[in-house]
């Protein structure tokens, strides 16, 4: 961006310094980079070793480009950072803004040393190779550098021309992440007004009022937090259109550097990880090189992420701002305000990338979360976090009780509600009926969750399972009278009382049986209706036909050793029958041969015992193709 000058000589100073330093200097090694590039297509390492410079000054160039282009725009946008809204109300929104700059400027700082140590260290390298006169960078030059005062020339303009466009690349960085700074501190402002709203309304009634004798109830106080909302309303409405802005303006530039990163990146490890450079200047100003790539990028996705963190908080913040005493048009412009927020405001690279530390930090991969989703294996965790809770449910209270009056908006709001939702007798009625189930069930997981399973011990204890749920079914009445002593003793130490939810007669939604006493109701309603639920889930699971897929089993050693020739002449046959469904165009008793003969050669390989993936990875498909 260019400044405004006084005088024409002012101009015309700086139009040569501009043209000396980003046309000749910066310009000149960008031509040069490129013409190089190009030479070097043909020659994979040399080809790598000019593509991470190049690029990176190629992009450097177009943030540039972009910064200059929309400098009058950018002009405005400053201007708005002084408007009204955006000025703090109190001493602690100026030391959020003082702490929001201190860690711009930390940011800022490192990203800077970490480009002089990388230029300190390139400059070193050339300096110490053994092969002779090296230059920093790989670039074309039209003359021949053999003599040492054209090689001096070359090697201080490369060294000129590396600060320039590292200090000019890392100056476009902090100055796009600085507005985006701008937009998460000013959300970080929000969200403190809301919650202190009460406050502010109340320093402000303290004009119209003795401060000794305030009226908290009347209608100028409403009238007073109703005018501090709207405030906050209009607040919110100038940071979504700053947000826009500054995204509309950068969203391309941060595209491209995440993009060039991206492939610099992969180039810079493809050089340290290849063995090309046995020099450890080298390969440490490498390394240096690559940490400053991934800082680069840093700021501007640590303060996109907070500008989601703190965007996400505001609908919380508005409803902690004391509106139970507030006047109907202040609850009508807070419901409004809190609908509106539910939306959160997101900074974007491309238009389509959401910015985050996600972005930075590495994530696991899509298909393995996927994975586990789909193998849900922990149901022994799970069994003892239930009995766990239930035991433990004075404690539980006892301790959200003491949360809950916590001086923290956040905290003890939350505690409260879920203090009161475990106080709901149809919750302690369920969670007793399930602790009960699951202490039966428990064994059950344990046994489906080991390595290798026998399908005649697991058929017999799921067998078994079934027949004593079914018989609690059966008995009812008499088994849930000893649940609900525990659900009255529950209530006793909570000092709760036992209700039944209200039944009408047009009620759809939820069990509407009626019921002479809470007991019967609970059992009718709760107990089993939740038995019914596992038994039938239980006898779906574990049918004929998923139970015959554990003679899978008898390829492990620790099984096929402990069988009779009958019983694994059997399990073959269960084995082959699932195989034939997906070879539509073999037959059955050619399939059970193939697979006979396949188990003769691995029963007489296999020798330990391992898991099944372990196994599945020893296999040679060529000698056990089925």
């Amino acid at each position: 961006m260019y400044p405004k000058f006084e005088s024409s000589s002012d101009l015309i100073l700086y139009l040569i310094r501009v043209s000396f330093f980003m046309g000749l200097i910066f310009g000149g090694f960008m031509v040069s980079e490129i013409v190089n590039l190009f030479q070097s297509i043909n020659d994979l390492g040399k080809f790598i070793d000019a593509l991470f410079s190049t690029f990176t000054n190629l992009v450097a160039l177009v943030k540039l480009i972009s910064i200059a282009w929309n400098q009058d725009k950018l002009v405005i946008l400053s201007e708005k950072i002084d408007r009204m809204e955006f000025r703090p109300k109190s001493e602690n929104q100026e030391k959020i803004l003082r702490s929001h700059v201190k860690i711009s400027k930390f940011l800022s700082l490192s990203m800077y040393c970490g480009c002089v140590s990388t230029c300190l260290f390139w400059i070193m390298f050339s300096l110490t190779d053994e092969d002779g006169r090296l230059l920093l960078v790989p670039a074309y030059f039209p003359f021949m550098n053999e003599s040492t005062g054209v090689f001096i020339f070359c090697y201080i303009f490369e060294i000129v021309a590396l600060w320039v466009s590292g200090f000019s690349d890392l100056s476009a960085d902090c100055f796009i992440a600085s507005w985006i700074m701008v937009v998460s501190a000013q959300l970080k402002l929000l969200n403190d007004t809301l919650a202190n709203l009460h406050d502010f309304a109340e320093d402000e009634l303290k004009k119209y009022q003795n401060p000794l004798k305030l009226d908290k109830k009347s209608t100028v106080f409403r009238k007073i937090m109703n005018k501090k909302l709207i405030e906050c309303i209009i607040h919110y409405q100038y940071i979504l259109e700053f947000a826009k802005e500054v995204n509309d303006l950068f969203s391309i530039s941060i595209f491209g550097q995440l993009i060039v990163s991206i492939f610099v990146i992969c180039a810079t490890l493809f050089e340290i990880t290849s063995g090309m450079f046995e020099s450890r200047i080298k390969i440490l100003s490498m390394c240096l090189f690559f940490i400053c790539l991934m800082t680069e990028i840093f700021p501007v996705c640590y303060f996109s992420n907070e500008v989601v963190a703190e965007s996400d908080k505001l609908t919380t913040s508005a409803y902690q701002s004391d509106w139970l005493d507030c006047s109907a048009e202040y609850k009508q412009n807070l419901l409004f305000f809190m609908t509106r927020t539910q939306k959160v405001v997101k900074m974007y690279a491309g238009n389509f990338v959401e910015l985050s530390l996600d972005i930075f930090i590495n994530q696991k991969l899509d298909g393995h979360s996927q994975l586990k989703s789909l193998c849900e294996t922990r149901w022994v965790e799970r069994h003892e976090s239930v009995l766990q809770f239930q035991s433990t449910i004075q404690i539980i209270v006892d301790l959200l009780d003491i949360i809950s009056h916590w001086k923290d908006r956040d905290a003890s709001p939350k505690a409260e509600c879920l203090k009161n939702a475990i106080g709901f007798t149809i919750f302690i009625v369920s969670l007793c009926s399930l602790s009960d189930i699951l202490a039966l069930t428990a064994n059950l997981s344990k046994i489906l969750q080991k390595k290798t399973i026998d399908k005649h011990y697991v058929t017999t204890l799921t067998q078994n399972v079934i027949t004593i749920l079914k018989e609690r079914r059966r008995n009812s009445e008499t088994y849930f009278r000893t649940i609900f002593t525990l659900v009255s003793d529950i209530h006793k130490k909570l000092n709760l009382e036992i209700n039944k939810p209200r039944v009408t007669q047009r009620q759809t939604h939820r069990p509407n049986i009626s019921a002479e006493n809470n007991e019967f109701y609970f059992r009718l309603n709760i107990h089993i209706l939740l038995l019914d639920n596992i038994l039938q889930d239980l006898q779906f699971r574990f049918n004929e036909e998923y139970l015959n897929t554990y003679e899978f089993n008898i390829f492990f050693p620790s099984i096929f050793n402990s069988k009779t020739d009958t019983e694994i002449s059997q399990s073959i046959e269960v084995v082959a029958e699932y195989i034939s469904k997906f070879e539509n165009n073999q037959n059955k008793d050619l399939i059970l041969l193939k697979l006979k003969s396949e188990f003769s050669i691995w029963k007489s390989v296999k020798r330990s015992d391992t898991d099944g993936i372990g196994l599945y990875s020893s296999c040679d498909k060529n000698i056990f193709p089925l």
